[in-house]
């Protein structure tokens, strides 16, 4: 491989083709990530539900040595199993399903 210095790396094919390059960047490794931030934000609420369980689980609770454990494991599985049964985020869940619901935000980090 040798350099062919009557290349000239500043016409117009080469200044396109920077433009492009930039754009590219701009776009993948910045507005990608950006995008499914947005994405994942706007349903925050839906991917981390806050739902009531003390009620629910009392017994449970009070037999347990260990309250916020037992309290805060359960309540992180009825979070993920209302999150799943939602629908509307069936289409995206490829960017939360691996997270605990209160990590929704963690496939943009």
């Amino acid at each position: 491989l040798m350099a062919d210095m009557s290349i000239n790396c500043r016409s117009d094919r080469y200044q396109d083709t920077l433009i492009f390059a930039w754009t590219m960047v701009a776009i993948y490794p910045i507005g990608f990530p950006l995008f499914c931030f947005y994405v994942l934000y706007r349903h925050r609420r839906q991917l981390n539900p806050k739902v009531d369980v003390t009620a629910e689980h009392q017994e449970l609770i009070r037999s347990s040595g260990n309250l916020f454990r037992v309290s805060s494991t359960r309540q992180m599985e009825i979070d993920i199993d209302q999150r799943s049964q939602d629908l509307e985020l069936q289409r995206f869940a490829f960017l939360y399903e691996e997270y605990e619901p209160q990590c929704w935000w963690y496939a943009v980090a």
